[in-house]
């Protein structure tokens, strides 16, 4: 067994604009705050965990995915790993609640209810 690898407990939600170092700095502040020790706290991220090049492949093909199908499909994952993280930055004006997406994910996370998932908000340290 890797201990580097294990089942995520968090998912990040955040908007691919935001620098590397913002979201490691965000995650570190979620788990200092939380008490939790950031090298066994795994999280889902979507950069690192759906393979977008598939994704566009599939869309030029004409083989996207029904939205209903796909809804289902990221609520599930929501509510397997039970705890969304957002990601918000910078403060004066984060571009996360500009997303769609973003707030897709905020959505589906609240409306499954706090025993089925947790939504805890984070910033970077310089925020």
């Amino acid at each position: 067994e890797d201990e580097g690898a294990g089942l995520a407990k968090l998912m990040l939600s955040y908007t691919w604009g935001y620098a590397l170092a913002d979201i490691l700095g965000g995650l570190q502040e979620f788990c200092d705050n939380s008490g939790l020790a950031p090298e066994s706290s795994f999280t889902w991220i979507c950069c690192l965990c759906i393979n977008q090049h598939r994704v566009a492949e599939k869309n030029a093909q004409g083989e996207a995915v029904p939205f209903v199908d796909f809804q289902r499909a990221f609520s599930d994952r929501v509510r397997g790993i039970g705890h969304v993280v957002a990601l918000m930055s910078p403060w004066r004006d984060p571009e996360y609640i500009k997303r769609v997406w973003c707030n897709f994910e905020m959505f589906t996370a609240v409306t499954l209810g706090d025993e089925a998932c947790q939504v805890s908000v984070t910033m970077p340290p310089a925020e």
